[in-house]
Order: structure tokens, then C-alpha cells, then sequence
């Protein structure tokens, strides 16, 4: 009995005594900030540094064989279509030799005479046709005469067009496919096909290179006006007042052209290095081994071009977010320097 009335005295002295404390120490509001954000000092060390994480990265990545694979292919891609000689040599005999069959391919006899010819035709036949002519019989007579004339000079130019490109050929045979002149051929095809068409591929023309192809280039000039033009239009029609997300919207608008007109141009550059190979009358095993080779050497450029563009867009997002979060920090440490009662305070108009 001694035992449980000890027990109950016990319980009678704690309870008063806890209340009575609560009493004298209230508890205190604490502000929602203070909850749920728990910053750590600024002077202590990080646990693992950002290099470690990117070099730890590195090493993952050499440490993989696809990747090693892929590293050896855009090696060798980029020398291909950079540096690489041509296995080749043409001597200066050999240049000479090509260089008359080249004029000889160029100066053919009556072209100039005949392309005017089919010039005047087909504005004759442009002048014939007034307005509804198709109903009209006496003008249509007139229309069908000169169009007869004009298909007639038409195929004299293609045949005198067949015998040049036959001469084309025959030069081209003669140094090779593998020789300087295939190479910078090759390369002078794909640097218009990636910088867009900055000049017509006909100013090649009157070396005997290149076939004339007057339509533009999908690439990276492409690319640039077509985000030079978003950009405008966002400009007029967009409302945002925060230039940070308008920045980013240029960037990725930018990231996306470029993507597709590099890509684009990568398309274009195969048909006209098929079209190429064909004229110098090569080999079908020499022939797949130089398309292959030099599609590979330009995708590797095209990756390295794109590669580098993400990376400065990564760079720049990342130095964005870091100085957000400074001035995130800034201004909540300047927050709880200010008193509280400051800081609550209601403010009247």
C-alpha cells in the first residue's frame, strides 16, 4: 500500500510541474521558412565537388567500349574530311593532261550557238501564248509551230550537253575517284551543303567540278535566319516581361533550327555525292568505299558542330542557374537579418 501511494504522490508532484513549465516557456511561432528550408553554412565543405562528379563521369564513359568505338570512328571521320591526303597523287603531267580535257570538255563545238538558239525558241513560244490561247486556234497553230521548233533546239543542246558530260567523265576517269581532285570535290560538296548555299554551286561551273545546282542548301545559314525570324516574331508578339525565359526560348528555338538544317544538309550532301562518285566512273567496291568514308567524315563535323553548340547552351543554363540560386540565397539571408517584427509588420497605404 506504501508502494502505491508513493507512486500516486509521484504523479501528483510531475504533472503540476510540467504544466507549470509550459506556462513559463511558451512555445514559440516559428516562421514557415524557417521550417522547411534548412541551408547549410556557407563555409562548410561540399561532400563531393563538382569535378569529382564531371571526372568520375569521364572515366565511366572511357571505360565503356561503345564509347571507345564511337571516339575512334569520329577520329577518323574528322580527319578524313579535314586532313586526310589523297591516296592519289596526281603528277604534273597527270595535271596537265586533265587540265585540256577539262577545256576541251568546256569549249564544245556550236554549244554557244545552240544554247542561244533554244534561248530564243522558248521565247518565242513565251510570246505566243497570249490569253487563252488554248481556245483560240489560230494562236494555238502558232504556239504548237514554235514549240515544235523549241523541242527541236532542245535536243540538239542535250545531245551537245550528253558529249560534254561524256568528256566531263572521261577526265574525271583519268586522274580517279581517290585523286585530289575527287577529294576536294568531295569536300567543296559538303562545306556548301553545311554553310547553306552562301554562293550557287554554278560558280564551280567553269572548272568542270561541280554540276550547276542553283537551288538553295538546307544548312546552317538556313538554320540562322530561320531563328533570326523567330525571333522577331517572338519579340512582337510575346507579353513576357522576364528576359531570362525569353533568353531561353531564343536558345532553344536555336538549338532546334540548327539541329534540323545540320541534319538537313547531311540528306543533301548524300545525293550530291552519289551523283558525284558516278561521274568519275569508278569501281562499285571503290565507289562504296569512298561514299561511306565520306558520309562518315560528315556526320563526325556535323556532330562535332553540334556538340559544341549544346555544350555552350549547357553552359549557359548552367551559369544562369547558378547565379539564380546566389541571388536566391542573397536575398534570404538578407531576410533573416531583418527583425521579425520588421519583417510582419502590416503596412497601411
Amino acid at each position: 500500500m506504501l508502494q502505491v501511494y508513493t507512486d500516486l504522490a509521484t504523479l501528483i508532484n510531475i504533472r503540476p510541474i510540467s504544466k507549470r513549465n509550459t506556462m513559463q516557456n511558451p512555445r514559440r511561432s516559428v516562421p514557415i521558412d524557417e521550417v522547411f528550408v534548412s541551408r547549410a553554412p556557407s563555409n562548410a565543405p561540399a561532400s563531393t565537388s563538382e569535378g569529382a562528379i564531371v571526372l568520375s563521369l569521364v572515366k565511366q564513359a572511357a571505360a565503356s567500349p561503345r564509347v571507345r568505338m564511337l571516339t575512334l570512328f569520329w577520329l577518323i571521320g574528322v580527319f578524313a574530311m579535314l586532313w586526310a591526303p589523297a591516296p592519289i597523287h596526281v603528277t604534273d603531267e597527270m595535271k596537265q593532261v586533265y587540265e585540256a580535257k577539262v577545256v576541251d570538255a568546256a569549249h564544245i563545238e556550236n554549244y554557244q550557238e545552240t544554247y542561244a538558239a533554244y534561248v530564243d525558241a522558248e521565247e518565242a513560244v513565251a510570246d505566243a501564248q497570249v490569253w487563252f490561247w488554248r481556245f483560240r486556234p489560230e494562236h494555238k497553230a502558232v504556239v504548237d509551230e514554235r514549240q515544235a521548233a523549241a523541242t527541236h533546239a532542245r535536243a540538239k543542246l542535250n545531245h551537245l550537253e550528253d558529249v560534254r558530260e561524256a568528256k566531263m567523265r572521261e577526265a574525271k576517269a583519268y586522274v580517279g575517284l581517290w585523286s585530289d581532285y575527287g577529294l576536294n570535290e568531295a569536300r567543296t560538296r559538303f562545306w556548301a551543303a553545311f554553310e547553306s548555299g552562301n554562293r550557287s554551286l554554278s560558280d564551280f561551273e567553269s572548272t568542270g567540278m561541280i554540276p550547276s545546282l542553283t537551288h538553295l542548301i538546307p544548312g546552317k545559314v538556313f538554320a540562322s535566319r530561320q531563328t533570326f525570324w523567330q525571333m522577331v516574331f517572338s519579340v512582337l508578339q510575346s507579353r513576357e516581361e522576364n528576359i531570362i525565359s525569353l533568353i531561353f526560348h531564343w536558345a532553344f528555338v536555336a538549338l532546334i533550327n540548327f539541329t534540323f538544317g545540320l541534319i538537313g544538309s547531311l540528306f543533301y550532301f548524300t545525293v550530291s555525292l552519289v551523283s558525284m562518285v558516278f561521274t568519275y566512273n569508278p569501281d562499285p567496291l571503290s565507289a562504296a568505299a569512298f561514299v561511306g568514308l565520306a558520309l562518315l567524315g560528315a556526320v563526325a563535323v556535323v556532330a562535332s558542330y553540334l556538340v559544341g553548340i549544346y555544350a555552350m547552351a549547357a553552359s549557359g543554363v548552367y551559369v544562369v542557374g547558378k547565379l539564380a540560386a546566389q541571388s536566391a540565397r542573397i536575398q534570404y539571408d538578407q531576410q533573416r537579418a531583418t527583425p521579425a517584427h520588421l519583417r510582419q509588420r502590416p503596412h497601411y497605404e
